[in-house]
């Protein structure tokens, strides 16, 4: 009986992709997350504090694995920390254009100025 009503709902959603496939994958998605979520619930229930992630592989999460798992967060943390102050740093220095740019900004602003000039003749 499982099994026919798989396949009548197989059937469903095959005949409903053929007219919104964008609302079928939007409906499986839900329904494949509130199966995950209540399977995980089931599973915290019964085995302890198992978490989502750990039902959805099925690993049970001791104490050195979540010890391992802040060290790695923490890590990424300041590593984020670090790039972001480096990159302002980096943006500060660029704001003040370098004297190599600046003659090359002159001699477009003369160029410019003499094509202007051309032009104003004609």
């Amino acid at each position: 009986m499982k099994g026919m009503c798989y396949l009548v709902l197989i059937i469903a959603f095959l005949m409903f992709y053929q007219k919104e496939p964008v609302f079928t994958i939007i409906i499986i998605g839900i329904g494949t997350g509130f199966y995950l979520f209540v399977r995980s619930r089931r599973s915290s229930s019964g085995g302890g504090n198992r978490g989502f992630l750990s039902a959805i592989t099925g690993r049970s999460n001791n104490q050195q694995d979540q010890n391992i798992n802040d060290m790695i967060t923490l890590m990424m943390l300041q590593q984020l920390i670090s790039n972001s102050s480096s990159s302002t740093r980096s943006h500060q220095n660029t704001d003040l254009p370098p004297q190599e740019d600046n003659s090359e900004q002159k001699r477009l602003e003369m160029i410019k100025d003499e094509i202007l000039n051309l032009l104003d003749k004609e």
